[in-house]
């Protein structure tokens, strides 16, 4: 049979786990930036986004970084019609010799030509390093966590001849 101290001391314990639940909910919840970065973060050129994910929509937001100053800008995905955006994909497929990424036709970017596009909430990756190298035939875009590990890579090919500054140990 149940007192009334036994029904509190219930109340209080289902309370405690229910609560325990919420929080370890909460506390394990990571972004997509996080967890499935390749799919959240590309790169642009003119008014291309070049990202390894096919379900963008019109309308949708992207962020852009400016590695260079870290200056940001939104701007929307204009189209999931990449006429515009073929010739740089031709170029790009050339050289890695097959197809890595979806394009979509995007805003004009008010920034030095390419830059590094997330998607979601750019705060997140707040702390982030955002960084760039010449390769022999573009550019090598990375993003580091504060303690050094990298997050993501992708590789933008200019078709045109570079001095290359990028260090061997990023390609490890």
């Amino acid at each position: 049979m149940f007192t009334q101290h036994n029904t509190l001391a219930l109340t209080t314990l289902i309370s405690a786990f229910a609560l325990a639940g919420c929080q370890s909910t909460q506390t394990t919840t990571l972004s997509p930036l996080l967890t499935n970065a390749k799919q959240h973060i590309g790169w642009i050129s003119g008014e291309c986004f070049a990202i390894k994910n096919a379900q963008l929509e019109a309308g949708d937001t992207v962020h852009v970084v400016n590695v260079t100053n870290n200056q940001r800008q939104a701007v929307n995905i204009l189209s999931t019609n990449a006429t515009p955006c073929q010739k740089l994909a031709s170029q790009q497929t050339a050289v890695s010799g097959q197809q890595m990424h979806t394009y979509y036709q995007v805003d004009r970017v008010n920034a030095a030509d390419p830059v590094i596009a997330l998607l979601g909430n750019p705060k997140t990756l707040a702390n982030y390093h955002y960084q760039s190298c010449t390769l022999s035939n573009g550019t090598f875009f990375y993003i580091t966590a504060p303690q050094g590990q990298q997050l993501w890579s992708d590789s933008f090919y200019s078709g045109e001849k570079t001095l290359p500054t990028c260090s061997s140990d990023l390609f490890r």
